[in-house]
């Protein structure tokens, strides 16, 4: 069984189509040139599928980074 990481790693490695990806908290859409609001989209989308979790639209909203999704998932009950 994936721990909570890899299963983030892996879907930020699939929307990025970059196996090499690395997911630190720092990564964000102005650190990572490809961060777009369509890759925002399908990230958040990745993300609820992997997790069987719901965004609302406030929380995508105040969502930029990758630490800010790892916490946004961890208040939602998710290990």
């Amino acid at each position: 069984m994936l721990t909570f990481d890899q299963r983030l790693q892996n879907v930020f490695q699939e929307v990025f189509d970059d196996e090499d990806l690395e997911v630190t908290d720092s990564l964000s859409s102005k650190t990572l040139e490809a961060w777009d609001s369509f890759a925002q989209v399908k990230l958040i989308v990745g993300l609820e599928e992997e997790f069987d979790i719901k965004f609302t639209t406030d929380e995508v909203a105040k969502l930029s980074s990758a630490g800010e999704l790892r916490k946004a998932l961890r208040t939602k009950g998710v290990e």
